[in-house]
């Protein structure tokens, strides 16, 4: 007997940038824009309900995730300006509520801020525990997970930049 977790199929149909899948009587689109939390995230679109629907790249008034495990930055951040040109009114994240086309660009204002004000904290020499006690990116103290995760989301960025210097 193969248990589900055991085989995972792989792909008959591949696409590189857009493809279009019958649903029932209408139709999804999927738009691969490149690297974001991992290499192979698609943005899963419903014309027809103006809806979008991305795991784990995208949150809605929330912090990502920890300390960005596989997070590619600041492709990141590109990913979301990607989808902030798409025509759309509720996005669906993969955890959280849904929200509004103004609240994705709000993520990627963090995304923004975070990313530069570790870059500039490490540009004037500050180590990792003195950055987490200074960036505060207040303007987002209202995001979910806050409190707990700013300090991990800015010691991810570190890990990223040591990685992949920019």
């Amino acid at each position: 007997i193969i248990e589900a977790s055991d085989y995972t199929a792989p792909p008959n149909v591949t696409f590189k940038n857009k493809a279009r899948v019958a649903l029932g009587d209408g139709e999804v689109v999927l738009h691969y824009f490149g690297p974001s939390h991992t290499d192979n995230v698609i943005v899963v679109e419903f014309p027809e309900e103006r809806a979008i629907f991305v795991v784990d790249s995208l949150n809605i008034n929330r912090l990502p995730y920890r300390n960005l495990p596989r997070f590619y930055m600041p492709e990141l951040i590109d990913f979301i300006r990607e989808i902030e040109a798409m025509d759309f009114d509720i996005a669906i994240p993969g955890h959280g509520a849904p929200g509004s086309p103004q609240e994705v660009t709000r993520y990627r204002e963090y995304l923004e801020a975070l990313h530069a004000a570790v870059h500039d904290a490490r540009a004037n020499g500050l180590s990792l525990e003195e950055a987490q006690e200074t960036i505060t990116l207040k303007e987002f103290s209202d995001f979910d997970n806050y409190d707990a995760w700013l300090s991990e989301n800015i010691e991810g960025v570190y890990r990223i930049l040591d990685e992949r210097p920019q």
